[in-house]
């Protein structure tokens, strides 16, 4: 990401990602030190670009067909 990309961006601090996602702090930092979610490391704490999350959660998306829905509801019998 260039400098003028960063530039009026917003970025979140770890707990608000996972206050904004209902997960674990904790487990937003592992996404981050396994290199899954992007951040930047601002002195001693880390910034998710609002972006870069938006992209992130996009790329976690599964689209499930109808046929899945059979299928699950089928095991659940």
């Amino acid at each position: 990401m260039s400098e003028n990309n960063l530039v009026g961006q917003e970025f979140l601090t770890p707990q608000e990602v996972s206050d904004l996602l209902r997960v674990s702090v904790y487990t937003v930092r592992r996404w981050i030190k396994e290199g899954n979610l992007p951040a930047y490391k601002i002195g001693r704490g880390w910034r998710i670009g609002r972006g870069d999350l938006d992209r992130w959660l996009d790329q976690q998306r599964i689209v499930t067909t109808e046929e899945d829905e059979v299928e699950d509801s089928t095991k659940s019998q």
